[in-house]
């Protein structure tokens, strides 16, 4: 894998802050992805998404690995109230970049990822059971956290589920600068649905409420139908 173009926090993977524009890939130097535990293998890269100023990719062998705007190493937390209260001045105020790929583990070790996806200021990512993980800002509700959480925090750097999707199978992600869509069928009916959350700054959510946003997906069927096929 090579890349080439601004390199600002990082988002080249080419682990030198030094260079701050690279107007062509360096073909002496392909982008170097490690797994800590395991040096001498070689890791093949099967796909790549491009946010903002942050990346991710997945290997074969579906590891995930992330570099980039603020996608270093924070320290972990729960999502609780109390623990939020904490640290949010951390992940609010603390700008950690990698600039290089940094593999992620964590809770990812319990799910089979199939897909990801990059946003302006978020990555997602799609499990073999249709399942949607997300990480990133949440300054628009972008994580469907809880309210009484979600108004402590602005950033949340580890891949966390969306449960309020649990009983829709996920077929598709599109995350805009600020809000998120999905298209998803319903596991008992088999209902296919277009649900959207985040911002509603430029009526990304169907509406005329332009300061609105939503930390709940919202559904949106009725503009589309049921013949939705795909969304960008």
């Amino acid at each position: 894998m090579f890349t080439w173009g601004y390199n600002k926090c990082g988002v080249l993977g080419i682990d030198n802050q030094n260079v701050m524009l690279q107007i062509k890939p360096d073909s002496q130097a392909p982008i170097k992805f490690k797994d800590p535990s395991s040096h001498d293998k070689k890791i093949n890269i099967s796909d790549v998404a491009c946010g903002f100023n942050s990346m991710i990719a997945i290997s074969d062998e579906q590891q995930i690995f992330v570099w980039g705007r603020r996608q270093g190493v924070y320290p972990q937390t729960e999502l609780t109230l109390s623990a939020v209260e904490k640290s949010s001045q951390i992940f609010n105020c603390a700008e950690i970049h990698s600039y290089s790929p940094r593999l992620v583990k964590n809770n990812l070790i319990f799910h089979n990822i199939v897909k990801i996806f990059a946003g302006h200021s978020n990555h997602a990512l799609l499990t073999d059971k249709g399942e949607i993980l997300m990480q990133g800002m949440n300054d628009y509700n972008q994580l469907c956290l809880p309210k009484e959480i979600a108004e402590h925090l602005n950033f949340f750097p580890e891949f966390r589920k969306i449960d309020q999707l649990n009983e829709y199978k996920i077929q598709d992600i599109a995350i805009g600068s600020c809000g998120v869509h999905t298209i998803c069928v319903h596991k008992s009916t088999g209902a296919k649905k277009l649900f959207g959350w985040g911002s509603n700054l430029f009526g990304q959510l169907g509406n005329s409420d332009t300061k609105f946003s939503s930390n709940e997906p919202i559904d949106m069927s009725s503009i589309v139908g049921d013949d939705c096929k795909d969304i960008i």
